[in-house]
């Protein structure tokens, strides 16, 4: 007797069990309210937020980059930057501000005058002038330059944001495939050679294992 009591109130406890879970998924089981969007869970939830990636010609957009990845002359003639100072080719001393000098090394090569120019009396490269000029000043007007990275102050320099010592991956993305190429094996350099004549634009640059080494421009439109 005392057994069948046992079962019973056994059986009593189990059935309540199941009716406090029956109420509990009842309540998991409610509608949901309506909000104007249909539910959204799990996969589609991160398919509805989630953005197209930006699409920039195959190359990672990047803000601090003026490059087109083509060549332009007179584009790139105007951000050269010395010293933290940008000007536009043709330039002249006067416009870099105090501390710069011709270095007093002149050459005349069939009216093109070739000099360095120097900051408080290191050498930053060699700039030229066209003109009919006896010696350069501070107000000769300043159409191509040479920068290498044996001059003591090339790091003051940049053009179209190329720098001594930027990889020739980054070069090219800045201004294209060069239109012809010439090595130098047994020094391990190559050389870049854009535009024609110093009226399209005239450049140069040469890499030593794959790093810029030096810096040939000119620009002189008519």
């Amino acid at each position: 007797m005392k057994r069948i009591i046992k079962l019973g109130k056994l059986y009593v406890l189990l059935l309540c069990l199941l009716c406090v879970l029956a109420g509990c998924n009842q309540e998991e089981k409610k509608t949901p309210e309506k909000t104007g969007k249909p539910e959204v869970t799990g996969e589609a939830e991160i398919q509805e937020t989630e953005e197209p990636p930006v699409q920039t010609g195959g190359i990672e957009d990047d803000s601090e980059s003026k490059g087109s990845g083509s060549f332009d002359a007179e584009e790139i003639s105007k951000h050269v930057v010395i010293n933290g100072q940008e000007v536009t080719i043709p330039f002249t001393l006067k416009e870099l501000g105090e501390g710069y000098s011709w270095g007093g090394f002149l050459v005349n090569d069939d009216g093109q005058l070739a000099d360095v120019i120097k900051y408080k009396g290191k050498t930053i490269g060699s700039f030229w002038t066209y003109s009919n000029e006896k010696k350069l000043n501070n107000k000769s007007l300043i159409y191509g330059f040479h920068i290498a990275s044996f001059h003591n102050q090339s790091g003051l320099f940049s053009i179209y944001g190329i720098k001594i010592e930027d990889s020739k991956e980054d070069v090219i993305k800045l201004i294209g495939e060069p239109i012809k190429t010439t090595e130098d094996e047994k020094m391990n350099l190559e050389v870049h050679y854009y535009g024609e004549n110093n009226k399209e634009g005239k450049c140069s640059i040469t890499y030593e294992n794959g790093k810029v080494w030096d810096i040939y421009f000119e620009y002189f439109p008519e």
